[in-house]
């Protein structure tokens, strides 16, 4: 009796091992999503609130196509605090391809007046961005991937595109 508990510990043992190193072997293998702010789209504006569409790019460089749960971030314009949230859809990423979500932001004047400000007056075209956080993914072993990128994002006024703000 004490031999076969033994033996079924021992294999027992030995799956384990294996199905670790499997997965550790394909966390390596498996190269971690890229994403970026592409656009950033000024919807609506009034005295009290203010929102905003931001395009976010996901690219997927395995040749597997990649499931995303959610994508929880943290975004800061020109090195302030601007949003944070999380997606609400699931969606996958198409092997050695990419796909956008639209983001759609509330901001409200008092937290964000100084931005708004500088963003409906002068030429301002571009913004510099950091985008953080994590992409939950449906790929067991490869779990939650934190990401982090800095850039510049176009940014496109309401006027420009022919949307109305409100008063």
């Amino acid at each position: 009796m004490k031999l076969q508990s033994r033996a079924r510990w021992l294999v027992m043992s030995l799956m384990l091992t294996v199905v670790a190193g499997c997965a550790s072997m394909i966390q390596q293998v498996m190269a971690k999503p890229e994403l970026r702010l592409t656009q950033m789209q000024l919807m609506e504006a009034n005295l009290m609130q203010q929102r905003y569409r931001l395009t976010l790019e996901i690219k997927n460089p395995n040749p597997l196509p990649l499931p995303v749960d959610k994508i929880r971030y943290q975004i800061l314009l020109a090195g302030k605090e601007f949003a944070s949230g999380e997606t609400v859809q699931a969606f996958r990423v198409p092997a050695n391809g990419e796909t956008t979500v639209d983001l759609d932001v509330s901001t409200n004047l008092t937290q964000f007046m100084g931005h708004l400000s500088r963003v409906l007056s002068g030429p301002l075209d571009k913004l510099d961005y950091a985008i953080s956080g994590e992409v939950a993914t449906g790929i067991a072993v490869l779990g939650v991937v934190p990401f982090q990128r800095k850039g510049e994002i176009p940014f496109n006024k309401p006027v420009a595109q022919g949307l109305n703000t409100r008063k």
